[in-house]
Protein backbone atom coordinates (compact mmCIF):
# COMPACT_ATOMS: atom_id res chain seq x y z
CA UNK A 1 0.00 0.00 0.00
CA UNK A 2 1.25 3.46 -0.81
CA UNK A 3 2.49 5.15 2.37
CA UNK A 4 1.21 8.59 1.37
CA UNK A 5 -2.29 7.28 0.81
CA UNK A 6 -2.09 5.43 4.09
CA UNK A 7 -1.05 8.57 5.97
CA UNK A 8 -3.75 10.62 4.20
CA UNK A 9 -6.38 8.15 5.36
CA UNK A 10 -5.21 8.64 8.94
CA UNK A 11 -5.59 12.45 8.78
CA UNK A 12 -8.88 13.73 10.00
CA UNK A 13 -10.66 16.83 8.68
CA UNK A 14 -8.26 19.23 10.46
CA UNK A 15 -5.22 17.70 8.72
CA UNK A 16 -4.00 16.38 12.03
CA UNK A 17 -2.90 12.84 12.68
CA UNK A 18 -5.16 10.96 15.04
CA UNK A 19 -2.56 9.44 17.41
CA UNK A 20 -4.82 6.74 18.79
CA UNK A 21 -5.70 5.42 15.36
CA UNK A 22 -2.10 5.63 14.15
CA UNK A 23 -0.72 3.82 17.19
CA UNK A 24 -3.48 1.22 16.99
CA UNK A 25 -2.64 0.37 13.39
CA UNK A 26 1.08 0.23 14.10
CA UNK A 27 0.51 -2.08 17.06
CA UNK A 28 -1.77 -4.37 15.05
CA UNK A 29 0.83 -4.62 12.28
CA UNK A 30 3.62 -5.26 14.77
CA UNK A 31 1.59 -7.99 16.50
CA UNK A 32 0.76 -9.54 13.13
CA UNK A 33 4.44 -9.57 12.11
CA UNK A 34 5.51 -11.04 15.45
CA UNK A 35 2.83 -13.75 15.22
CA UNK A 36 3.95 -14.61 11.70
CA UNK A 37 7.60 -14.73 12.80
CA UNK A 38 6.74 -17.00 15.75
CA UNK A 39 4.71 -19.32 13.53
CA UNK A 40 7.61 -19.52 11.09
CA UNK A 41 10.10 -20.28 13.87
CA UNK A 42 7.80 -22.92 15.41
CA UNK A 43 7.35 -24.55 12.01
CA UNK A 44 11.08 -24.63 11.40
CA UNK A 45 11.73 -26.05 14.86
CA UNK A 46 9.11 -28.76 14.34
CA UNK A 47 10.64 -29.63 10.96
CA UNK A 48 14.11 -29.91 12.49
CA UNK A 49 12.80 -32.14 15.29
CA UNK A 50 10.95 -34.41 12.85
CA UNK A 51 14.01 -34.69 10.62
CA UNK A 52 16.25 -35.39 13.62
CA UNK A 53 13.95 -38.15 14.90
CA UNK A 54 13.66 -39.61 11.39
CA UNK A 55 17.40 -39.67 10.78
CA UNK A 56 18.05 -41.03 14.26
CA UNK A 57 15.53 -43.85 13.85
CA UNK A 58 16.84 -44.77 10.39
CA UNK A 59 20.39 -44.90 11.71
CA UNK A 60 19.30 -46.87 14.73
CA UNK A 61 17.46 -49.56 12.80
CA UNK A 62 19.51 -49.59 9.61
CA UNK A 63 22.87 -50.89 10.80
CA UNK A 64 21.86 -53.30 13.53
CA UNK A 65 19.40 -55.64 11.90
CA UNK A 66 18.76 -58.79 13.85
CA UNK A 67 18.56 -61.73 11.46
CA UNK A 68 15.43 -63.79 11.66
CA UNK A 69 16.40 -67.40 12.09
CA UNK A 70 13.83 -69.99 11.19
CA UNK A 71 14.75 -73.36 12.48
CA UNK A 72 12.95 -76.58 11.94
CA UNK A 73 12.48 -77.93 15.43
CA UNK A 74 10.77 -81.06 14.22
CA UNK A 75 14.15 -82.43 13.14
CA UNK A 76 15.60 -82.10 16.64
CA UNK A 77 12.68 -83.66 18.48
CA UNK A 78 12.18 -87.37 18.34
CA UNK A 79 8.81 -88.96 17.73
CA UNK A 80 8.46 -90.32 21.27
CA UNK A 81 8.84 -86.83 22.76
CA UNK A 82 6.35 -85.37 20.25
CA UNK A 83 3.82 -88.12 20.97
CA UNK A 84 4.20 -87.53 24.71
CA UNK A 85 3.55 -83.80 24.24
CA UNK A 86 0.43 -84.47 22.17
CA UNK A 87 -0.88 -86.93 24.77
CA UNK A 88 -0.32 -84.43 27.61
CA UNK A 89 -2.01 -81.71 25.60
CA UNK A 90 -4.97 -84.00 24.87
CA UNK A 91 -5.33 -84.90 28.55
CA UNK A 92 -5.22 -81.24 29.50
CA UNK A 93 -7.92 -80.37 26.96
CA UNK A 94 -10.13 -83.24 28.10
CA UNK A 95 -9.78 -82.16 31.74
CA UNK A 96 -10.38 -78.47 31.06
CA UNK A 97 -13.04 -78.56 28.36
CA UNK A 98 -16.72 -79.05 29.06
CA UNK A 99 -17.40 -80.89 25.82
CA UNK A 100 -15.32 -83.99 25.16
CA UNK A 101 -16.74 -84.37 21.66
CA UNK A 102 -15.40 -80.98 20.70
CA UNK A 103 -11.95 -81.98 21.96
CA UNK A 104 -12.09 -85.24 19.98
CA UNK A 105 -13.12 -83.31 16.88
CA UNK A 106 -10.09 -81.05 17.41
CA UNK A 107 -7.69 -84.00 17.25
CA UNK A 108 -9.21 -85.58 14.11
Amino acid sequence: MNIEKHLESIFDSNNEINPDELMGRFHRQRIKRNRHKHQLMNGMAATVIILFVGVFSVNLFNGHNTPIVIENYSETMDDAYTDEMVEEFALYLVDESEDIWETLEFFK
